[in-house]
């Protein structure tokens, strides 16, 4: 009986935690999407605009997805896109933040 109780709760937590990984790259998919799509409305050529984008976490307390863009006409500055607080609106973070220095 006892061996059940654990095996039933081994397998209400890998569950779980499947759910949880699931749910995170869905929404870490969508983000990076989005934000293509908020490049491009943008009148950026994501292949030849872009040296580098990746995701980042700017969230002290809880998680807080920021996509990083370098761009061919200011490579040593990095731009912080996020979304606007309770929205699914993007925006850039005014940081300067220069790479390389």
């Amino acid at each position: 009986m006892k061996q059940k109780l654990l095996y039933g709760v081994i397998a209400v937590l890998l569950i779980g935690y499947g759910t949880y990984i699931v749910t995170r790259v869905s929404e870490n998919r969508a983000f990076v999407s989005n934000t293509e799509t908020h490049l491009e409305s943008e009148g950026y050529d994501l292949e030849n605009d872009i040296i580098e984008m990746y995701r980042v976490n700017i969230g002290e307390d809880s998680p807080q997805n920021a996509m990083v863009v370098r761009f061919v006409d200011e490579p040593r500055i990095n731009h912080f896109y996020t979304y606007k607080p309770d929205s699914e609106e993007l925006f850039l973070l005014d940081t300067r933040f220069h790479h390389g220095e």
